[in-house]
């Protein structure tokens, strides 16, 4: 897991060009119970309660300066960057 953290951290795509090694505070939300839900739940109403999920998750995220670099299954994960790694740490923390 550290390593997948770190690779994270390392190479988040930048405007153009491609990747950039960059310093970043990765944070990971994900729904509790997941796997559990999506085995009674009828399949679309498994993509709305994903669909809410991330527009929520990715919202608070972004309110707190954090921008989405990924989602898989039932996480969201998101890369704080932008004001050193203890602001960047705090803003990971309060989302």
């Amino acid at each position: 897991m550290a390593s997948i953290m770190a690779a994270a951290a390392d190479t988040i795509p930048s405007g153009r060009g491609g990747a950039v090694r960059q310093q970043a505070v990765v944070a990971f939300a994900e729904l509790r119970n997941f796997t559990r839900m999506s085995e009674v739940l009828q399949p679309g109403k498994v993509l709305q309660l994903l669909d809410e999920f991330y527009a929520l998750a990715g919202n608070i995220m972004a309110r707190h300066g954090g921008d989405v670099v990924g989602m898989h299954n039932d996480s969201l994960i998101a890369a704080f960057r932008d004001g050193g790694p203890a602001q960047d740490s705090r803003r990971a923390i309060k989302s």
